[in-house]
């Protein structure tokens, strides 16, 4: 009879201990549930407002009230800060759910796992943003580079073609200045001639009438 009673004492005690620890269970579950709802509906806000922060850029865009520099940079800081909240308020309810009293091993673990995951995808994410971001900004320096190389081929190709047209010009003139001075030299010659002419007629004469 004594042992009967023993063995029913440890089977009440036993079952106490069960319904204990499926109340623990269920209360630690209904927390994490809990601090799980909290984030979705506060995740839920932020990917809405991230997604009217860039309709907004893209209208300014298109309605030309902003650059593109001015877009990129916006979208850019836009993005980042969306990544930045959210990776913060995972890892915040991620570490409340671990703090929550008798959650179960396996449920710990998960929890870890979920939390490193985050870490890492947080880490890519962020590289991805940077990563973007310097090749736009690479983007647009060689872009103005090329610019540059446009606008000073262009100028050279103005400077050559203005001192082609000067030499051209000069040859012009100096062409001109040479015929002149041909035609000067051959009238003065002439002249020369003519007058040199006119001296030896004259000095014939003169010797004729002294003949005479």
């Amino acid at each position: 009879m004594e042992s009967n009673h023993k063995d029913k004492l440890v089977e009440i005690d036993n079952e106490a201990i069960r319904k204990k620890e499926d109340a623990d269970s269920k209360y630690a579950e209904g927390q994490m549930n809990q601090l799980q709802d909290v984030f979705s509906g506060e995740q839920a806000m932020r990917d809405n407002a991230y997604q009217r922060d860039l309709a907004r850029l893209h209208k300014a865009l298109a309605e030309k009230k902003i650059t593109q520099d001015e877009f990129d940079r916006q979208e850019y800081e836009t993005t980042k800060q969306y990544t930045d909240d959210t990776y913060n308020a995972t890892v915040s309810m991620i570490e409340k759910q671990l703090s929550v009293a008798n959650i179960s091993t396996e449920e710990k673990k998960k929890l870890e796992a979920q939390l490193a995951k985050a870490k890492v995808d947080y880490v890519k994410q962020t590289t991805d943003i940077e990563i973007s971001n310097s090749d736009k900004i690479n983007q647009k320096e060689i872009k103005l580079a090329e610019d540059r190389k446009k606008r000073n081929d262009k100028t050279m190709q103005a400077l050559k073609q203005f001192a082609q047209s000067v030499q051209g010009l000069f040859n012009a003139v100096f062409q001109a200045q040479t015929a002149n001075i041909e035609k000067q030299e051959d009238a003065l010659q002439k002249s020369y001639d003519k007058e040199t002419e006119r001296i030896e007629t004259l000095k014939e004469n003169k010797l004729y009438r002294d003949w005479e």
